[in-house]
């Protein structure tokens, strides 16, 4: 009698042992994928064109982007971003306030997208409401072998390959 009880308490334990390990966030697999390149600047100034930086997740499940703004402190207009895929298919877009922006900090953009692993996919930046002189800035660097592609802005040279400063979350 003793050793079926046994038995049938060792068999509900892995069942709720199993259902936690499941069912808790905190088993989850989330990473955190930051993209940096080198030689950081500010740079691309959001006035006029779109900038179009190009990025391949590693994931199924992209939670959030995050990028890096610079000269926000004049507060005036809006920063449209969007997230297009391959086939420029609108995925998701957001209006932010400059004057929510902090500068030299990161901005979350909780777009919380089922993507295909290793698919293209672009994320475009523009702005509206803004003068020239006091439009906001995104922290760009030289490209480095990693989620982020080829960036496409006016006024940079194509040859030369850069990318945003963001953290791609899944």
């Amino acid at each position: 009698k003793s050793k079926f009880r046994w038995i049938a308490v060792a068999i509900v334990m892995v069942i709720l042992l199993s259902s936690l390990i499941v069912l808790i966030p905190a088993f989850r697999d989330e990473r955190i994928s930051s993209c940096i390149g080198t030689r950081g600047e500010r740079s691309g100034k959001l006035y006029g064109d779109k900038l179009v930086q190009v990025f391949y997740p590693t994931g199924p499940k992209l939670d959030y982007i995050d990028i890096r703004f610079a000269n926000c402190e004049y507060g005036d207009g809006v920063v449209i971003f969007e997230v297009h895929d391959e086939k420029k298919n609108l995925l998701y877009t957001e209006d932010v306030k400059v004057s929510d922006l902090t500068s030299d900090e990161y901005y979350r953009f909780n777009v919380d997208l089922n993507v295909k692993k290793d698919a293209k996919y672009n994320f475009t930046v523009t702005t509206a409401g803004c003068t020239e002189k006091r439009a906001p800035k995104l922290w760009i660097s030289n490209n480095i072998p990693d989620e982020c592609g080829k960036l496409t802005y006016n006024g940079y040279n194509p040859d030369v390959k850069m990318q945003v400063t963001t953290e791609f979350g899944y």
